[in-house]
């Protein structure tokens, strides 16, 4: 996503990071560049585009993050989110092994198709 909003800003007439776009044109009706916010939390975060796929946690299409938890342990997580708009949240807790095993089955169906 960062990489697509840093690309308009090169293919754009303007030179402008993406603000509200209407039918392909800036309209001009909304102020400020809403993706400067995605971009320094990106960057701040260290996450998204601007981490090297070879940093992350797993080698994975899909951003996971590894928790450790004390095994029989009842443990608290916090999640904290962030969005101005409609937000699509699929949040798994797996174990390494079945997270393996969902994604093993997940590759023999794109293999499939």
């Amino acid at each position: 996503m960062i990489k697509s909003m840093l690309a308009h800003q090169k293919q754009s007439v303007h030179g402008m990071l993406p603000i509200w776009s209407h039918y392909a044109n800036e309209n001009w009706c909304m102020i400020g560049y809403h993706a400067t916010s995605v971009i320094a939390d990106a960057i701040a975060k260290n996450v998204g585009d601007f981490k090297p796929f070879k940093q992350r946690d797993l080698d994975y299409r899909k951003f996971v993050f590894l928790i450790e938890f004390s095994p029989y342990q009842e443990s608290t997580l916090y999640l904290r989110l962030k969005n101005t708009g409609p937000m699509r949240l699929p949040l798994k807790i797996w174990s390494h092994k079945t997270f393996f095993k969902e994604k093993i089955k997940e590759y023999y169906v794109f293999g499939a198709y």
